[in-house]
């Protein structure tokens, strides 16, 4: 199955990472920086200029995980963070 139809309705860069993804080697790198830049300019109209999109790889669940354990927070609330 090819990634046009796999991620059809979504936009092009989910089927183009798909099937780049897909046709790497076993032993091969991916090209990291270049699909990130992708992304990031994805996401770049859906993000706010104070709080830019963090691509540093490492998911903050220290944070969520702090927050939660002061109080009883849902999936919505940790979703704002």
């Amino acid at each position: 199955m090819t990634g046009s139809v796999l991620f059809s309705g979504l936009p092009s860069q989910f089927a183009e990472f798909y099937d780049y993804v897909r046709g790497l080697e076993y032993d091969e790198s991916p090209d990291y920086n270049r699909w990130q830049g992708i992304y990031r300019d994805l996401l770049d109209p859906y993000t706010r200029a104070d709080e830019p999109f963090d691509f540093d790889s490492v998911w903050d669940i220290e944070d969520v995980m702090m927050i939660s354990s002061t109080k009883l927070i849902g999936p919505s609330a940790i979703a704002t963070l």
